[in-house]
């Protein structure tokens, strides 16, 4: 499976949650509420996930094998890193950040928000490269 675009948007919560991700893999099945957080050693991902009756948190989506977790973790976390880069460190409306290697984001429907995550400090990029 291909990681074919990664969209970001800036967190509004307060805390250690980044920013949240939305990610597309082969351009037909789309993946939302990626949170990156800020934990001790540095961001992560935290999938999506609901809370049971029992309070416990379950994972929504999740990568079956460790090697893609670290693959989409190192993917999103550089598109962030970009983001970051790009926007001084506080990204906002009309940033735009792509993982190394990708194809630039140049057409409206890959940059433009829509849908869910069309709230202001949403962004597409277009992420080329093995997924």
């Amino acid at each position: 499976m291909q990681i074919t675009e990664v969209r970001l948007r800036r967190s509004l919560r307060d805390g250690k949650t980044l920013a949240s991700a939305s990610v597309v893999f082969d351009g037909s099945f789309v993946v939302h509420d990626i949170r990156i957080v800020l934990g001790s050693q540095g961001p992560f991902l935290s999938m999506p996930a609901r809370r049971t009756q029992s309070g416990e948190y379950l994972d929504v989506a999740h990568p079956l094998t460790a090697e893609y977790r670290e693959e989409l973790q190192r993917r999103v976390l550089a598109a962030y890193e970009e983001w970051r880069r790009r926007s001084g460190d506080a990204p906002g409306p009309g940033a735009e950040a792509r993982a190394p290697g990708a194809q630039a984001a140049t057409d409206e429907a890959a940059c433009a928000p829509e849908g869910p995550d069309a709230a202001d400090g949403s962004l597409a990029a277009r992420a080329g490269g093995q997924g």
